[in-house]
């Protein structure tokens, strides 16, 4: 009750947590266009020359995956809105347990807050898996040299049927634009430990996302 109602939520609380998803999905056609910028100039050294470089279109193409990805993101968050877990069943932010302490409707508007947030994690890892796998796409068949009709088959042959090197990247993607990833060995020990002392979760009640906003800092 006190980390659903007591921490999460606050209207600001879950605006933040909306906000730094959305704004970090959005720069990610940004650091694309940086990338581009760097890997002009690392194309002018004879060492790094085969290094491929980054396109303009794979930033266009990751806003088409992002918007196509929308209808999926709501999916996903009405799924959680509904059941209260992900379709992942990965650990998220709020690193509640799946066996709910308070049953029925009661503990459904206890748990209210923390599910919102998953909720909208879920939303924007659609987003961000949808961006990653077109913007691949579009790099991989411009990386062939392909053109006109034939590179649109091809980016749309892979966006339909990515491969799994390219739908365990944009999985990871999606987790770290929302800082949901694996946040290494001494955190997952760490919480471990804190599982076996009921008051420690209570003292300290987030880990993996704080380490992981850490990290991006």
């Amino acid at each position: 009750v006190w980390i659903n109602w007591g921490l999460l939520s606050g209207p600001r609380t879950q605006a933040i947590n909306v906000t730094s998803n959305a704004s970090f999905l959005l720069s990610r056609p940004l650091e694309r266009q940086i990338a581009k910028g760097i890997s002009k100039v690392v194309q002018l050294d004879p060492v790094l020359k085969g290094v491929r470089p980054i396109n303009v279109g794979e930033s266009i193409a990751d806003f088409r995956g992002m918007a196509h990805g929308a209808r999926e993101g709501i999916r996903r968050a009405l799924f959680v809105l509904k059941n209260e877990f992900p379709e992942d069943l990965a650990i998220a932010k709020t690193e509640m347990p799946l066996i709910p302490a308070i049953k029925g409707k009661l503990g459904r508007v206890v748990r209210l807050p923390g599910t919102a947030m998953l909720a909208s994690d879920e939303f924007f890892k659609a987003l961000n898996y949808t961006g990653e796998i077109y913007s691949r796409a579009y790099s991989e068949a411009h990386f062939l040299g392909l053109k006109g009709e034939t590179f649109n088959r091809m980016v749309a042959e892979l966006i339909n049927n990515p491969s799994e090197l390219t739908k365990r990247a944009a999985s990871y993607e999606s987790e770290v634009r929302t800082f949901t990833e694996n946040p290494g060995k001494v955190v997952n020990k760490l919480l471990e430990i804190r599982s076996e002392h009921p008051m420690a979760k209570f003292l300290v009640p987030f880990m993996r996302t704080p380490w992981n906003i850490a990290r991006k800092g």
